[in-house]
């Protein structure tokens, strides 16, 4: 670490998925001056073991209680920077910016329109991608089993949601 870089504490969301898990080992291997606070459900999460601290999420993450849970973690921590690693941290991060800009944290977020423009996959494919010339993945949204296989072909085929992560 960099003796003359101040130490910066920064919230890793989803520790417990690949992604966060992905974040926190970034961190480490460039050699920031960092302290990592995760965020996760699983309080038992490999990703939480590789953290300097640890904060498990309330499963209700609607009510006002939450925005609690996330003042508490900031203040507490001293917390400079949130580094969402799941999809579902970017949407309630980039739904309260200003709420997080007025406790003084940073957000790992990319603008708000391309947040907007790409939460629906298949559309931001047809309206975005699709002119761009790079090589896409074969898609298309179809009524049926079958008629997914008429378009694409025989399986296997990767299964995703238009809006949110995961495949099938």
């Amino acid at each position: 670490m960099r003796d003359s870089e101040a130490r910066l504490n920064v919230i890793v969301t989803g520790v417990g998925a690949l992604i966060g898990q992905g974040i926190i080992k970034s961190l480490r291997l460039a050699d920031y001056n960092v302290r990592i606070i995760g965020v996760d459900r699983g309080e038992w999460s490999f990703g939480a073991s590789r953290c300097d601290a640890f904060h498990q999420k309330p499963f209700d993450e609607t009510g006002d209680e939450y925005l609690g849970f996330w003042q508490e973690i900031i203040e507490s921590e001293s917390v400079d920077l949130v580094i969402p690693g799941l999809e579902v941290d970017v949407d309630f991060l980039e739904a309260r910016r200003a709420w997080f800009a007025e406790l003084k944290v940073r957000l790992a977020l990319n603008c708000s329109d391309l947040i907007a423009a790409t939460r629906d996959k298949w559309l931001f494919d047809k309206k975005h991608f699709a002119g761009t010339g790079l090589a896409g993945i074969p898609t298309c949204v179809a009524e049926s089993w079958e008629a997914a296989i008429d378009q694409l072909g025989p399986p296997p085929l990767l299964l995703k949601p238009k809006i949110g992560n995961g495949s099938r």
